[in-house]
């Protein structure tokens, strides 16, 4: 319970530090909307989360890896949809992914149109399928699931906070930042 308290602390936290720099509109009324539904996101965000632990009493791993344990091929997003509202949507899009197969399969390809608004971020202008939602894993953070992989320290991209960068990925891509 503490790591989900922790997690849910850091997604909030990031969330109010960012929300000023996201909206693109100069509006002060459009960046207070902008800046409610990205809080609204990260809640729902954090409550996936939650509801994944308490069924599997472990963090989301930051990625859904192949049979062998060493290729990644899904996004933690992915992994997180049946725990999304509404269930019944999110769980049936989930299905829709072939979890053994890699995010630019031709199937899963395919599903990128299907982002959940969730991992959209309110007044960002950017390519259908696109989020700015990253994790972040090394070997500092805490050990997380049956994986025995890292605990994901879950931020949002660079682009976030320098709206110059170019930080992002596809919503069921797993990403890794370039050295």
């Amino acid at each position: 319970m503490f790591l989900t308290t922790l997690l849910s602390l850091a997604l909030i936290s990031l969330g109010s530090n960012l929300s000023a720099r996201t909206p693109t509109d100069d509006d002060p009324a459009e960046q207070a909307r902008f800046r409610k539904q990205s809080g609204a996101n990260l809640r729902q965000l954090v409550i996936a989360m939650h509801n994944y632990h308490n069924d599997y009493n472990c963090m989301p791993p930051h990625a859904i890896y192949d049979k062998a344990g060493k290729k990644p091929l899904l996004s933690w997003r992915v992994a997180i949809l049946p725990y999304l509202e509404p269930h019944r949507d999110m769980d049936a899009l989930y299905k829709r992914f072939k979890l053994d197969e890699p995010w630019d399969s031709p199937n899963n390809k395919a599903l990128i149109k299907d982002m959940p608004k969730f991992f959209a971020m309110p007044g960002v202008k950017d390519e259908p399928g696109m989020t700015h939602y990253q994790v972040f894993t090394m070997p500092l953070t805490l050990p997380a699931g049956k994986t025995g992989k890292y605990m994901p320290m879950f931020s949002l991209s660079k682009k976030q906070v320098d709206p110059g960068a170019t930080h992002r990925s596809g919503w069921h891509q797993q990403y890794h930042l370039p050295r």
